[in-house]
């Protein structure tokens, strides 16, 4: 698990260098947050975990999508 979070986090310091040009890179991100929100959602249902510790995690994935679906739309105009 650490691997991933490393290499993602790596990841996203190179799409924060031009932004606007990598914005392609708000797409695998975007499905990586709504997947997280997914499986807090499952664990939440099957009762792994009580429903009362899942739901900021599900709030905070719908927020955090919704911004990066916004960004992505916004940004679409400025490139050249």
């Amino acid at each position: 698990m650490s691997a991933s979070a490393f290499s993602w986090g790596i990841a996203l310091l190179v799409a924060e260098r031009r932004p606007v040009e990598r914005r392609w890179f708000l797409i695998p991100t975007m499905v990586v947050v709504a997947l997280l929100g997914m499986v807090g959602l499952h664990a939440g249902i099957t009762g792994v975990l009580p429903m009362i510790r899942i739901v900021p995690v599900i709030i905070s994935s719908i927020v955090i999508v919704s911004i990066i679906i916004y960004s992505f739309i916004i940004t679409r105009d400025l490139i050249q």
